[in-house]
């Protein structure tokens, strides 16, 4: 699932700028170096739970977020979906096989555990 090459290479100067590794990211993040790289790249996509992260962890203030909506929602226009188009789970936030699910809130053996996870409010 390819991603996009222009959000990639914002965000790996966003993180150079904030003098952070791959290995420092995907460790804040609760995910693996090759996911982090990968995004960058372009060669995945980045998910919501992700860019919510790296918001943080770069203090965009929901900047990325916005960003990776604003591409998302153009996108689902495009495909004749609509700015109202229903998003499967699949779609929007499950973490990617690369990533550890200890960090999702609401996780059983989470910091959160009981919480409302990535999946809340979402169409089943």
């Amino acid at each position: 699932m390819p991603g996009d090459q222009r959000l990639g290479a914002m965000l790996r100067q966003m993180r150079e700028a904030a003098n952070l590794t791959l290995a420092a990211v995907a460790h804040q993040a609760g995910c693996a170096e090759s996911l982090i790289s990968s995004v960058e790249t372009g060669r995945r996509r980045l998910q919501p739970w992700l860019a919510d992260r790296m918001d943080g962890l770069y203090g965009t203030g929901g900047a990325i977020s916005a960003l990776l909506a604003a591409s998302t929602n153009s996108g689902t226009e495009a495909r004749g979906g609509g700015a109202h188009a229903v998003r499967t789970r699949r779609e929007t936030d499950n973490p990617p096989r690369g990533c550890r699910h200890r960090h999702r809130p609401g996780h059983a053996d989470g910091p959160n555990a009981g919480g409302e996870g990535h999946d809340a409010g979402l169409a089943p």
